[in-house]
């Protein structure tokens, strides 16, 4: 019995460092949008760039002006919390079109919450690995390529172009 229960234990505790599909990132789809309130579900409208943290969702004109309101905004502490950078979800391949840079941490973040469900197609990664998959909740398939800290790719593995549903952030 000792034996048996041995072989569980450590078979547990060899997959425990994967996500498991229940936890879930709550953020909701209403962002702040230049003092006005948008439902991200609907369209972004003129907003191209958003930051997406576990309890508010922030989006702007240009990911430039994004990255010049976090730098501005987010005290150095916070964004440390969070590996200190997020990972940033691109619509077009070479890191163009609109980007959705996420930074909750510990649950699988929804990108149909965002109004970016299947529209990944380039990708960077800040100081945490994290994990995308093909449909919500981490369900279905893992994204075959190097999600790991600080990697990032101009266009997605072969077939996972528009395909990215769901991504966790360790």
């Amino acid at each position: 019995m000792r034996k048996v229960l041995f072989i569980v234990v450590g078979a547990l505790a060899a997959f425990s460092f994967l996500p498991a599909a229940s936890a879930r990132a709550s953020s909701g789809s209403i962002a702040s949008f230049e003092g006005q309130s948008i439902d991200l579900t609907r369209g972004w409208g003129e907003a191209t760039a958003c930051a997406a943290f576990a309890d508010t969702t922030t989006c702007f004109r240009t990911e430039a002006a994004m990255r010049r309101w976090l730098a501005e905004t987010r005290p150095t502490t916070e964004l440390l919390s969070s590996c200190s950078s997020s990972v940033d979800l691109y619509e077009h391949g070479g890191f163009g079109g609109a980007v959705l840079g996420l930074y909750a941490q510990g649950a699988w973040i929804n990108l149909a919450t965002y109004g970016f469900n299947d529209k990944t197609s380039s990708y960077a990664v800040g100081g945490c690995d994290s994990y995308f998959a093909e449909h919500t909740d981490g369900n279905g398939n893992w994204y075959p390529g190097n999600t790991s800290a600080w990697a990032s790719s101009g266009v997605m593995a072969s077939g996972w172009n528009d395909r990215i549903s769901s991504v966790w952030i360790s």
